[in-house]
């Protein structure tokens, strides 16, 4: 009996390090999951690019070699909806630019292994399962290590999708029948230090997202965006935590801001010729704020690496790099791109540089089209837009062709934003104008375009898109645009337009309407489609949230004259009289119009209004002409009338008029009376002539009297109400001196 005893204690000890050994050998799948929550996303974003999602996975028992690896459902659920580009639709089935990666291909962590997409020829997706899933077959504890090593058969990028034109979920992007091998022990040296446990890395990238729905409007507020991880079965790949913050929120524009408005532009001269300082500036709300569409700009325009750099204007539009070494930063609207050959980048082991890669690029020849050749690809660069309304007729608004950006901290270049013409209202499309750069600096000389008001008879859009080129994602950024207002006198036809307020509105761009649900969407066949990329809404697209703004004015050309006193009242010693001439002095000795404008001014000619004013008596004893209290206009065919075609006194010519006989311009022609009588009026009169330089003088006497020998009488100059700068000489004493 001791001896049985005995033997059942050695068969327990033996269990229990058979136990041990057992737990050694298979160490339990496990995927640590991380996201980069600190990327930082425009609050005015349609469809801004999150931050990647990245699995860690350890242990596990390998696919047995020769048996195809288990397919894992697995779906990103985001608390906005999802915006990623469409890149096809098939059946209903939305193919999107995001992308799972494994095992890091073509990156400074797995250099030599190429990147292989599932659906190409040596990996096609020709099961019955469907278009962009692949099977794999295991290789053991040995083979782990190469189950996605990018050679025929083991793919190892694969794409999203989303079915909410069925189910109605614009949420999730789901990566269907994904081959998940654990990694098992046994690593190879090429994805991890020998003796280490074997990692096995899952990336998620080209996730865009609608920022907007996280309604963040001011500058000291942020939001973060949330994705949660749903995988099916669980068991296919067992993740520590399923929800993360992928992405903060922060407005992206401070302002923008326009430096002062000038609503004191004078109807008169030439707009181009009077003092503006007109200047709309746009600001990062972070640093990265500003983009360019992607790598192609950066090496067209500077360098990225060792430091950035801006060296030259280049405005080649298009996606002509490759941005494809797994979780590189790259700083531009375009995501995780490999369209392109390995001699168009990128190198794993210097990125950003425009060296090759590693692999082959996104193909879907030898299965069904996903269209994943444009995963990644933006449509454009950030775009900054300025939207001009309320244009006064007869003048007109032009922006230079290019602008620097500068650093906020300290000045200085850093980049450069070129004007797009020829965009869609939106601010979509469009050709790159014509830039002049020396060492990078925007000359002085540099063309500029008129965008709004009429140029030719053709009237301009009315707004001006420049598209970022080059940025400095190291430095906080700012874009001045100068604008310049432009508008020559004709006065007869009252322009340019007086006494309209024209405003300014900046934004992001392409934008749209706040209500515009069709933008929030990833796909839809909207007004903005390109040849190369069909039914896709723009990217980035953006939502205006700075309200328009005044920019300028024009104040009309009119010369203003106070006669202090005028009487046409009977008196014991007899009636008296006033008489008043009004003179149109704009034409002058070194006039020689429209080249040279003598002392400032142009020649002009305009009506005369007069205004009655006496309220001693109550009620007010004002004269009252057909119908209109205490004011008349100078109009031959209905004298006194302020309605209808009024008439002009001609430049060098005089308005007459005395309260008793009423008036006349001297030498008109038929003549005849423009101005009706205010007899037994007393007070004061102030007439308002619409052209710029005008003098007035005035005469009381006994009505009849002449130069009896016993006629009191006096005379006046009227005083110019108008302020300093607008008389011919720039004087104080053209009207102060009175």
């Amino acid at each position: 009996m001791a001896d049985f005893r005995k033997c059942l204690y050695a068969l327990a000890l033996v269990a229990l390090l058979a136990g041990f050994t057992g737990s050694a050998s298979a160490q339990a799948f496990l995927c640590n999951s991380s996201t980069s929550s600190s990327t930082l996303v425009r609050a005015e974003g349609f469809a801004e690019l999150l931050g990647d999602i990245q699995l860690d996975c350890t242990g596990g028992t390998p696919t047995p070699p020769g048996q195809t690896v288990p397919p894992v459902g697995i779906t990103v659920n985001l608390d906005v909806n999802v915006t990623s580009q469409t890149t096809k639709v098939i059946n209903q089935v939305e193919f999107l630019e995001s992308l799972l990666i494994i095992d890091e291909p073509n990156s400074p962590s797995n250099p030599t292994r190429p990147i292989l997409n599932c659906g190409r020829t040596d990996a096609p997706d020709n099961t019955q399962a469907g278009a962009g899933v692949c099977t794999i077959a295991g290789g053991g504890s040995n083979g782990a290590a190469n189950t996605y090593n990018g050679t025929p058969g083991h793919p190892n990028v694969f794409q999203g999708r989303s079915f909410r034109l069925i189910t109605g979920q614009y949420n999730q992007v789901v990566f269907a029948g994904i081959p998940i091998d654990p990694p098992g022990t046994i690593c190879a040296a090429s994805i991890a230090v020998p003796g280490a446990p074997c990692h096995r890395i899952i990336r998620i990238t080209n996730i865009r997202g609608d920022a907007t729905a996280k309604s963040v409007v001011v500058a000291n507020v942020t939001q973060q965006i949330n994705a949660s991880i749903i995988v099916n079965p669980v068991t296919g790949l067992p993740v520590d935590s399923l929800s993360h913050p992928i992405a903060t929120v922060q407005l992206g524009l401070i302002g923008p801001n326009l430096n002062a408005a000038k609503l004191d532009f004078i109807q008169c001269t030439s707009l181009a010729a009077q003092t503006q300082n007109l200047t709309y500036t746009f600001q990062e709300g972070f640093n990265e704020a500003f983009k360019p569409q992607s790598l192609t700009q950066v090496l067209k325009n500077g360098q990225a690496k060792p430091s950035y750099q801006f060296l030259q204007a280049d405005t080649t539009q298009g996606v002509a790099n490759n941005q494809n070494v797994a979780g590189a930063v790259y700083e531009t609207e375009s995501g995780y791109v490999n369209s392109f050959a390995t001699t168009a980048g990128d190198n794993p082991l210097a990125p950003l540089t425009g060296q090759a890669g590693n692999g082959v690029p996104f193909s879907n020849a030898g299965g069904t089209d996903t269209g994943i050749t444009l995963a990644g690809i933006a449509t454009q660069g950030t775009r900054l837009a300025v939207n001009l309304s309320k244009i006064p007729a007869g003048s007109s608004v032009s922006v230079p062709n290019c602008a620097n950006l500068t650093n906020v901290i300290g000045g200085g270049v850093t980049g450069i934003a070129i004007l797009i013409t020829g965009t869609t209202s939106t601010g979509f499309g469009g050709t790159p104008a014509t830039c002049t750069t020396v060492g990078g600096v925007v000359q002085s000389t540099s063309p500029s375009t008129t965008i709004a008001g009429t140029v030719g008879g053709i009237a301009a859009p009315g707004f001006a898109v420049y598209e970022v080129f080059f940025s400095n994602p190291s430095a906080l950024e700012k874009v001045a645009i100068p604008l310049t207002v432009a508008g020559i006198p004709n006065l007869p036809s009252n322009l340019p337009a007086p006494n309209v307020i024209s405003q300014i509105q900046g934004s992001f761009a392409p934008f749209y309407d706040p209500l515009d649900n069709v933008r929030r969407t990833a796909f839809a066949a909207g007004t903005e489609n390109t040849v190369a990329i069909p039914n896709t809404l723009a990217i980035p697209r953006f939502l205006r949230i700075a309200p328009p703004t005044n920019l300028f004015a024009i104040s009309q050309c009119s010369c203003n004259l106070l006669f202090p006193y005028v009487t046409n009242a009977a008196t014991a010693g007899g009636s008296f009289d006033t008489g008043i001439a009004i003179a149109n002095t704009s034409l002058d000795p070194g006039n020689t119009a429209p080249s040279v404008f003598g002392f400032k001014g142009s020649a002009q000619s305009g009506p005369v209004q007069l205004w009655f004013y006496n309220r001693n008596a109550t009620p007010p004893a004002e004269p009252n002409f057909l119908g209109q209290t205490n004011t008349q206009c100078t109009n031959q065919t209905t004298p006194g009338s302020c309605t209808g075609t009024l008439t002009n006194v001609p430049a060098g010519g005089v308005l007459t008029y005395t309260l008793f006989n009423g008036g006349a311009i001297n030498g008109q022609t038929p003549a005849g009376s423009v101005l009706l009588p205010a007899t037994g009026f007393t007070g004061y009169i102030i007439a308002q002539a619409r052209f710029q330089y005008c003098h007035g003088f005035a005469f009381i006497s006994k009505q009849g009297a002449g130069f009896q020998a016993d006629n009191l009488a006096m005379g006046y100059l009227a005083i110019v109400l108008d302020t300093p700068g607008l008389p011919r000489t720039s004087s104080t004493g053209e009207n102060d001196g009175h």
